[in-house]
C-alpha cells in the first residue's frame, strides 16, 4: 500500500476514533484478527475498539494533537496528546474531574492498507504530572 494510506489510517485513528469516538471506523481502518502489543484488551479489532473507548471513558472528549507522523508502506508511527476532562479512574488516580493531558507515541503495521498489529507506549510521567500527582 501507499505511504498516504498509512498517515490516513494513522491519523483518522487517532482524530476520529480515539479523539471523536467513530468507532465505526475500526472495520475499514483494522484486520479482524489484528494483534494489541501487550494484549490487555482482548484479541482482534475488538480489544483495540475496547482499548480506545476505556481511554475515551478516562479523558471525556478527547482533543488530539498528533504532534509527529512518521509513515511508509506498512508501517506508521504517531507522536500525540489527547487532552481531556479526567472523569474516570485513570493510572490509579481517582477522578479529578479537571483536564488532564495523556502523551503516547503508536505504532501501526500494517498489512494491504489496515492494521495489523499495534503498540502503544504512554507517557506515564506526563500524564500524572497533568493531574497533579507528581
Amino acid at each position: 500500500m501507499s505511504v498516504e494510506r498509512s498517515e490516513h489510517v494513522m491519523r483518522t485513528y487517532l482524530e476520529r476514533v480515539v479523539g471523536a469516538g467513530e468507532m465505526d471506523l475500526l472495520a475499514d481502518l483494522a484486520h479482524d484478527d489484528m494483534r494489541q502489543v501487550p494484549d490487555v484488551w482482548g484479541p482482534g479489532r475488538e480489544g483495540l475498539r475496547r482499548h480506545a473507548s476505556w481511554f475515551r471513558s478516562c479523558l471525556q472528549d478527547p482533543v488530539v494533537e498528533i504532534r509527529r507522523l512518521v509513515a511508509g508502506e506498512d508501517h506508521a508511527v504517531a507522536y500525540w496528546a489527547a487532552t481531556g476532562a479526567h472523569v474516570k479512574e485513570f493510572f490509579g488516580v481517582a477522578p479529578t474531574g479537571r483536564p488532564a493531558t495523556s502523551v503516547a507515541t503508536s505504532w501501526f503495521a500494517l498489512r494491504n492498507g489496515r492494521i495489523e498489529e499495534y503498540f502503544v507506549v504512554g507517557d506515564r510521567y506526563e500524564i500524572l504530572q497533568s493531574l497533579g500527582q507528581l
